[in-house]
């Protein structure tokens, strides 16, 4: 009867022993998923901590490159007054980077008594600038630059087909673009990046009849609306629509540069001229029949009357169309035709372009008016942009870092007095 008695002081001991066991697992279980969440959060929180530093640096680069390029806008006109009573010169909103929400935004100021010096402050931030994220970071980064030259001058073909007055294309013509920097046309090398433009805001301005098609923008002259583009049968236009710059400029009338060699291009049969690199002067062009012009290194060719390119054309150095540039001085015709391809730029800002034919235009051009007809297409070379030069991208020669700092960081107010 004792065993008994005792037996029954033990009821519920198991049951209260997987009791105290189950608390123990929770908590335990409870305690590993919160370390777990606080190493997750603090991965993402490191994660966009580089992200957002990163985003700030691309703010950094893109406005050295704003203070470098022709955009006089970015750098201002110091004041007379070494305390101005604001400092801001420009500020943007916050841009994202292609396919991310990492974004990053900068202002430009100036500094006071120092008419050459600008600061520069830049916030990166990652996932956004919302400040919502759980792991939301951000970075700031703070430079002063000096201005050391002038801005360079404007490219020359910001875009591949330009007209003051008026663009006409019919046919089969597409226009797209590619890059000779990366090789011959075609395959991956083709792209929708390029821009025709014509500054007009008359109705039908740029017209595309047939099957003629832009595979890429174009800009219209400010103020213009969609009437400008006008569409017939098949034709299409498949970027966007815009305005050119409120403050443009029609390009300038060139001049034959001193120093540059008088030539005759007058080439007709079965002949063929050579031309090495250099700069040239002449009073025409004018290549028919089987004759061809066959040019060695980057020629410039400077002329005072008409240009008539047919037969075999004008063979250039690698098919790289920064090769070849033709300018035209006054305000004759300009004619491209034939089977053959054309490679180069031709800067005629008074002067009425034809492309005709089944030949392709490789490069960029500028005109009075443009027209194309035939079934040629028009292939903008996007490293034209960088004629006749470029801003340096390193900054080093335009636009010099004199002082460089991450704010909010273990380094910040270590930097020395900028001289």
């Amino acid at each position: 009867m004792k065993t008994l008695k005792a037996r029954n002081h033990e009821r519920g001991f198991i049951l209260l022993a997987v009791y105290m066991a189950a608390i123990f697992i929770c908590l335990f279980s409870t305690v590993l998923f919160a370390r777990h969440q606080v190493a997750v959060q603090a991965t993402e929180r490191y994660q966009n901590r580089i992200l957002a530093f990163n985003a700030a640096e691309a703010g950094i680069d893109s406005a050295l490159s704003g203070l470098a390029a022709t955009n006089s806008t970015l750098r201002g006109t110091p004041p007379t007054d070494t305390t101005p009573s604001t400092n801001l010169i420009f500020q943007t909103p916050y841009y994202s980077f292609n396919n991310t929400t990492n974004t990053f935004g900068f202002k430009i100021t100036y500094v006071p008594g120092r008419s050459d010096l600008r600061r520069i402050d830049a916030k990166g931030c990652a996932p956004d600038c919302t400040n919502t994220s759980r792991a939301d970071q951000t970075s700031d980064i703070a430079v002063y630059s000096r201005i050391t030259a002038g801005s360079p001058p404007p490219s020359l073909f910001m875009y591949g087909i330009y007209a003051k007055d008026r663009i006409s294309m019919s046919g089969n013509a597409v226009f797209d673009s590619y890059n000779s920097n990366y090789g011959a046309y075609g395959g991956s090398n083709k792209s929708t990046d390029g821009t025709m433009a014509v500054n007009s805001t008359q109705t039908g301005q740029l017209g595309l009849s047939g099957n003629a098609k832009i595979n890429g923008n174009v800009l219209v002259g400010y103020g213009g609306g969609s009437s400008v583009v006008t569409t017939s049968g098949n034709a299409k236009v498949t970027g966007t629509r815009s305005n050119l710059p409120q403050a443009w400029s029609n390009p300038d009338t060139v001049t034959a540069p001193e120093g540059a060699t008088a030539i005759s291009l007058s080439v007709s049969g079965n002949n063929t001229l050579t031309l090495p690199a250099g700069t040239y002067s002449a009073s025409s062009i004018s290549i028919s029949g089987n004759a061809k012009i066959v040019t060695s290194g980057v020629v410039k060719i400077y002329v005072s009357g008409s240009i008539s390119i047919s037969g075999n054309g004008i063979l250039v150095t690698n098919n790289h169309p920064a090769n070849l540039l033709l300018y035209s001085t006054g305000s004759s015709s300009v004619s491209i035709s034939g089977n053959g391809s054309f490679y180069g730029g031709v800067y005629a800002p008074n002067s009425a372009v034809t492309t005709s034919g089944n030949g392709d235009f490789f490069g960029a051009m500028i005109s009075k008016t443009y027209t194309q007809s035939g079934n040629g297409s028009i292939h903008y070379d996007l490293a034209m942009n960088a004629v006749p030069g470029t801003v340096d991208l390193n900054q080093t020669e335009i636009v010099r870092i004199k002082a460089w700092q991450e704010m909010n960081s273990l380094a910040w107010g270590t930097g020395q007095t900028i001289t």
